[in-house]
């Protein structure tokens, strides 16, 4: 089999790809009727295989195939909204009740934090009525408690209720819910332990058997590894089981640029194919029968296709296994047949037919990173070749060794960069530097050992101390991957990216990489060159006037759950955040790297003029921890009595230690200002209330155009006290309702004395104090109070123009994120 070098700019079938992905992306959007798409794309191709009895045009020979595969993309993308009307469905058929959910246990048990969770499919929902509905899809299943983990496979049955997914509903923040159905996944549900009940412990189907393979044989890689983080690393090298890696862990290998290491791809599955290949030639090199036929590297391309599909099965079917696969797959094919071919016809048929059978993955990193990974490497090594032979030294075969390395690593990590700035908003500057060193003991050294111990452990007890050495190698790569990803300087924050600026950074790319000097490529280059100079400039413009703050003050009431967070931006650039939300359990979701700093990243925002910390609980400030970290904080706003509580010490300690001013802001001292507005404090004063929430930051904000009351946990005592002490000095157009609507706060006497005209409330959905109460609503509606909610609409804006206050939910933006 031969590869031909055939330059990025002949292949024809990369603009019919673009086209093909950009009709998916069109129908994810804005889909059109299925109908007229239909037509529209049979119509086409009637006039496309017509055309090539008669002389080609411009417009038969490239404007009509990429408006054909354009429409046959759109009909593929159609497939998108498939899981969101059937989630509807399913959240139309349950209505909240309990019901009694029957389904098989699918994919490997997660284990975390005194819960497992894995997925049901075959899944059949009963009501009490007898009513039952099949779901086309899968639920996340949670187990509570402890107890025997049912294996993949298992039919089980119990009662619970099936909820739908629920976003966090900022600009610039994470679908989650959208992200969840395009994955087929169309709710969750929960039981504990002792209500489950297993009707039949035999897998059915071939996915369930393989699931309990990988399961197995994840044990059998846990078991024989002491390190428990070295197993866990091995379980995803090996299986594609990441469930047992630590979230540290995971943030280090990110850091350090070496995340690729724990997923398969085509070094693994060049590994097993090429080791098979080899193997099988070799022993088919004794029979003559295929020598004198030149039959042997025929015969050997059979086993290694069935080892790699093996191979992606045991692996979970991640994309970038998939993608090595078919790429794989397609080159012994053709090796098969004795035909040429070139990896970028290889690179474009495994993207296509990904795309073709999963339209969603169009917006999955995995397989996003996988296939610009490896375009990158097609690029950078035509334009920059390496070549052995001829090379007779050792130490020049070395040199060119680790130069080639160096090139893999430079060309992987710049064409992943704008996605992963565009995702994860952060990418590593030391990733090449490790990869130096992790690439050879890792992926060259440890996956092939832990690959023949995992093979040998199957029948000999001897391949578990294979294991057991891959295990220690494994915890060296561990330690270094902490010890890198600790530097100061190990990533870059810039921000997130737009779409705008992915195409500028890929453009740019494509100008160093795509173009041969040696055929007179200039014009073409020097066009390219200008267009990409103009769109940056104009750009780096637009974010320069944004940074400089709207023409009015704007406060964003953050949706961060059963928490409260509000952002602040001023004329003038500046930026505050009062509380920061988050979740007091251990393995609850981090609302400062989840929440506020998409939404900061969203606009450019690396500096924070205040932080506001209304009081010490963990609903109000744990969000602000994450910040201290990743931001440039200049000042923290934060009570005296908070300084009593463990929680409010380790924050001003955070804080302090990386420069930021800390002032404490009472009744008894001057009211501060930032960029034109007043901060005037209410209290907490010299008094001192039994409650922490009590002893919670009240002030009001003037600007020139309105006012808003920040009243934290406020509750019965301190409103009455702050009442009766400065009465109409409170008033306010705009009141962040204290405690999130508790009933213990909001009294008429407060209200009265604030007289707002706009009434916001930060609470999570369906939340277990079932805030906000109806007392309060009702109080609220008494006084002609318009009420915001984030439960029901997600962040609210309010806009203080110079007429009046603007205010409206701004839940995510079809085009704020994608991902």
């Amino acid at each position: 089999m031969r590869f031909s070098s055939i330059s990025f700019w002949k292949r024809p079938a990369i603009p019919l790809l673009l086209a093909f992905a950009a009709g998916i992306f069109w129908a994810r959007f804005w889909p059109l009727p299925a109908f007229g798409v239909q037509i529209a794309s049979l119509t086409g191709l009637t006039l496309l295989a017509l055309s090539f009895r008669s002389p080609r045009s411009l417009f038969f020979s490239c404007l009509l195939p990429l408006l054909c595969l354009l429409a046959v993309g759109h009909l593929t993308g159609l497939q998108v909204h498939g899981p969101d009307r059937q989630a509807g469905r399913l959240v139309s058929f349950v209505q909240n009740d309990t019901v009694e959910v029957t389904g098989r246990i699918h994919g490997l048990p997660k284990p975390r934090y005194g819960r497992t969770q894995s997925h049901l499919t075959q899944v059949e929902v009963r009501r009490y009525s007898g009513e039952m509905m099949s779901v086309e899809g899968r639920l996340v299943f949670t187990l509570v408690g402890e107890g025997e983990v049912p294996l993949p496979g298992s039919l089980v049955r119990f009662t619970g209720k099936v909820r739908p997914f629920d976003n966090f509903e900022n600009p610039g923040g994470f679908d989650y819910r959208r992200f969840q159905h395009g994955r087929g996944i169309m709710g969750r549900v929960w039981c504990r332990y002792r209500d489950l009940e297993v009707l039949d412990a035999e897998p059915a189907g071939l996915v369930p058997k393989v699931d309990r393979f990988r399961f197995f044989l994840g044990e059998k890689i846990r078991s024989a590894v002491q390190d428990r983080d070295a197993g866990a690393v091995l379980s995803a090298m090996l299986i594609g089981d990441r469930s047992h890696v630590t979230p540290a862990l995971r943030e280090a290998y990110t850091k350090s640029g070496i995340a690729h290491l724990m997923a398969i791809s085509g070094l693994h599955v060049g590994l097993l194919a090429g080791g098979i290949f080899w193997l099988t030639e070799r022993f088919l090199r004794w029979f003559r029968f295929f020598t004198e036929r030149g039959l042997t590297r025929r015969v050997a391309a059979f086993p290694a296709l069935v080892t790699a599909l093996s191979y992606a099965m045991i692996s979970g079917g991640a994309p970038s296994a998939l993608r090595a696969v078919v790429m794989v797959a397609c080159g012994l094919w053709v090796l098969v047949m004795r035909r040429r071919t070139d990896v970028w016809s290889l690179l474009i048929l495994a993207a296509a037919l990904l795309l073709a059978t999963e339209p969603e993955r169009l917006v999955n990193v995995g397989y996003l990173l996988s296939i610009t990974a490896v375009a990158g490497l097609i690029l950078g090594f035509q334009r920059y070749p390496q070549s052995f032979s001829g090379v007779r030294d050792v130490h020049a075969s070395a040199l060119l060794w680790l130069k080639g390395l160096f090139k893999t690593s430079l060309f992987a990590a710049l064409f992943t960069a704008p996605i992963c700035l565009y995702v994860f908003r952060e990418v590593s500057l030391i990733g090449m530097a490790v990869n130096l060193v992790m690439v050879p003991l890792m992926g060259m050294l440890t996956l092939p050992l832990a690959m023949a111990g995992l093979f040998l452990s199957l029948f000999f007890r001897t391949g578990e101390r294979f294991l057991q050495l891959a295990g220690v190698l494994t915890s060296w790569g561990n330690g270094l991957a902490e010890c890198a990803s600790s530097l100061p300087f190990a990533v870059l924050r810039p921000g997130a990216l737009t779409l705008l600026e992915v195409t500028i950074l890929y453009g740019f790319l494509l100008l160093w990489l795509g173009f041969d000097k040696k055929k007179g490529w200039q014009r073409p280059r020097v066009a390219l060159a200008l267009f990409l100079v103009l769109l940056l400039a104009g750009d780096t413009l637009r974010w320069t006037l944004a940074r400089m703050g709207p023409d009015s003050p704007v406060v964003t009431i953050l949706d961060v759950g059963q928490g409260s967070a509000a952002g602040i931006r001023l004329p003038g650039g500046g930026v505050m955040l009062v509380d920061g939300g988050g979740f007091p359990w251990p393995d609850s979701m981090d609302t400062g790297r989840s929440i506020l700093s998409p939404w900061l990243d969203f606009q450019k925002i690396r500096t924070i003029d205040v932080l506001v910390a209304s009081h010490p609980h963990a609903d109000h400030v744990r969000g602000f921890f994450y910040l201290a970290e990743r931001y440039r904080v200049k000042e923290l706003w934060i009570a005296e009595a908070a300084l009593q509580e463990t929680m409010g010490q380790e924050l001003v300690s955070a804080f302090r230690e990386r420069g930021t001013r800390i002032r404490h802001p009472s009744m008894e001292k001057d009211p501060l200002e930032l960029k034109g507005a007043v901060f005037e404090f209410f209290g907490p004063g010299s008094m001192r209330f039994s409650s922490v929430n009590d002893d919670s930051l009240v002030f009001r904000m003037q600007t020139p155009h309105g006012s808003m009351l920040f009243t934290g946990d406020a509750e019965r005592r301190a409103e009455s006290y702050y009442a009766k002490t400065h009465g109409n000095a409170l008033a306010s157009d705009v009141l962040l309702v204290g405690h999130h609507g508790s009933r213990t706060s909001t009294q008429a006497s407060f209200l009265h004395a604030v007289n707002p005209s706009l009434a916001l409330i930060s609470c999570g959905v369906r939340n277990r104090y079932r805030y906000p109460s109806v007392e309060v609503l009702r109080r609220l509606e008494a006084s002609g109070v318009r009420v915001f909610r984030t439960d029901t609409g997600g962040a609210v804006t309010l806009v203080f123009k110079e007429e009046t206050i603007k205010a409206g939910h701004t839940p995510i933006g079809i085009w704020d994120r994608l991902w």
